[in-house]
């Protein structure tokens, strides 16, 4: 990726996010330059002390910022594996081939400690059905056969014989060249198939976009 790109991006204040900041303590407001002004090693503990948590992994701690952002923070500020996180949510988000299926980032630390991105809500498998027209098993196939080294004609060809099998209705075509896209685009920047074949890997923006969660985990 060109890092020139990521310099700039990282300088773009983040004047997206709302003024009402949901805060712990109202006498210990979150202050979003006073944030952006401290050491790696205290923006965890400062969010922690003014900002509602609402989720936590062995990487990442993720704050309310308001009702659609969110703070992600690196739990340890050394560790390569959690500041690489952030770096590959940015990395996928800038790319213009897997944009479109990543919730937006509106800021971001130049070493990644840190970002600021849109809140996504997860969705059940029959949301996800309605919203993609695409259920849980055709993707686990998709999947799959990815993974197999097919090229996207083989896969589907097989993908209709297995429906044909099982007198069931395939994907039209093209719904299923889309999804191989953005498949084999997200596989390629290092992305587990397991991330992307389950439709509770997938959420919803609070401006209706279908996104993946968890893309910052890669291999």
């Amino acid at each position: 990726m060109n890092m020139n790109i990521l310099q700039i991006a990282a300088r773009i204040s983040a004047v997206c996010v709302e003024s009402k900041i949901r805060h712990k303590d109202p006498g210990n407001k979150f202050d979003l330059n006073e944030f952006k002004s401290l050491p790696s090693r205290e923006v965890l503990k400062y969010a922690e002390d003014r900002l509602q948590q609402i989720g936590r992994g062995s990487s990442r701690a993720v704050f309310l910022l308001s009702s659609s952002k969110v703070l992600k923070i690196a739990v340890r500020h050394g560790m390569v594996i959690d500041v690489y996180q952030n770096r590959s949510e940015v990395s996928l988000y800038t790319d213009p081939k897997t944009k479109q299926i990543c919730a937006k980032i509106f800021d971001f630390d130049p070493d990644y400690v840190w970002l600021i991105s849109e809140l996504v809500r997860p969705v059940s498998a029959a949301e996800f059905k309605n919203i993609t027209g695409v259920d849980s098993k055709e993707l686990e196939h998709f999947g799959e056969c990815l993974e197999d080294g097919l090229s996207p004609e083989e896969i589907y060809e097989q993908y209709s014989e297995d429906n044909k099998i099982r007198d069931v209705k395939s994907v039209p075509k093209d719904k299923f060249d889309e999804w191989i896209y953005l498949f084999e685009n997200l596989v390629s920047q290092g992305v587990y198939v397991g991330e992307l074949t389950r439709s509770e890997h997938w959420g919803v923006t609070s401006s209706g976009n279908l996104v993946v969660l968890d893309y910052g985990i890669v291999s």
